[in-house]
């Protein structure tokens, strides 16, 4: 019985680190789209395939992808805390 209390009592817990940790996974997933179309855009003159107006549209989709993810990874784990609680 003593136990069952302790389990209890952990298991929101390991709720909010599990939620921490894809929070994190997730998070570093968009910070590498948000990267990416910074050195598109940065180093742009050093990659020469395509046109100008390429780069920088598919810089700028990487970075508002990237911030759409990065939101949805924060959205997402404050659900699953509110959930937990």
């Amino acid at each position: 019985m003593n136990g069952s209390k302790n389990e209890e009592k952990l298991s929101p817990n390991r709720h909010q680190e599990k939620a921490f940790a894809l929070f994190l996974l997730y998070a570093g997933l968009a910070l590498l789209y948000i990267s990416i179309g910074g050195a598109v855009l940065i180093f742009h003159r050093y990659w020469s395939d395509f046109s100008i107006g390429m780069k920088i549209a598919f810089g700028l989709l990487c970075i508002v992808y990237g911030s759409f993810r990065l939101y949805r990874a924060y959205d997402t784990y404050q659900h699953k805390i509110e959930a937990a609680e």
